[in-house]
């Protein structure tokens, strides 16, 4: 209730005893508390309280670390994007994901390197994919398996990137790309 008028602060927890809904609140000692209200059959109410200080302070200090991750990804001066093992991006900074103009929706966490490239070689970026669509899919999907990889790709509008990039512990790998030429 710190620094809250008491009036509002009654009126809130009114609404919140007719509703029984689980809340989550900062005591004036700044431990929190999650309270969980539940009707009994005899029409009485039995409270739950627990104390949630420590998962708030770790999901603050988790949120701190990603936001300090994010800087130092937005502070290199290529396109980098790091996968998990399913080749789905992790994160990435905007250098990657503004890198082509049709894949924004495409560089977000979550986005699988496999459905992304399916796009590109379905728009027809990729001249080399052609008329052999699978197998060069299936090239590019096997280049990322190895430790290391480095190759160029050459895109319909005469640019040319090279994706550089590796495996680390437990993620499926980190990729740089970097543009050779301009459209």
């Amino acid at each position: 209730m710190a620094n809250e008028d008491p009036e509002i602060y009654i009126q809130n927890r009114l609404q919140v005893f007719r509703q029984c809904r689980a809340f989550e609140r900062e005591h004036k000692s700044g431990e929190w508390f999650l309270s969980r209200e539940l009707r009994m059959p005899d029409g009485g109410t039995m409270s739950i309280r627990t104390d949630i200080s420590d998962l708030k302070r770790a999901t603050g200090a988790l949120k701190e670390s990603e936001l300090h991750l994010k800087m130092a990804l937005e502070s290199f001066p290529e396109p980098l994007a790091i996968y998990d093992p399913g080749d789905r991006i992790i994160i990435c900074n905007d250098r990657f994901t503004n890198q082509i103009d049709w894949s924004a929706p495409y560089f977000i966490p979550g986005a699988s390197f496999e459905e992304t490239l399916r796009e590109a070689v379905q728009r027809r970026e990729y001249p080399a994919a052609f008329e052999r669509e699978e197998a060069y899919i299936r090239e590019r999907l096997d280049q990322r398996t190895n430790k290391s990889f480095d190759y160029e790709s050459y895109k319909a509008d005469g640019q040319i990137f090279r994706h550089l990039g590796g495996r680390l512990a437990k993620y499926s790998a980190t990729q740089r790309l970097s543009p050779l030429t301009s459209a």
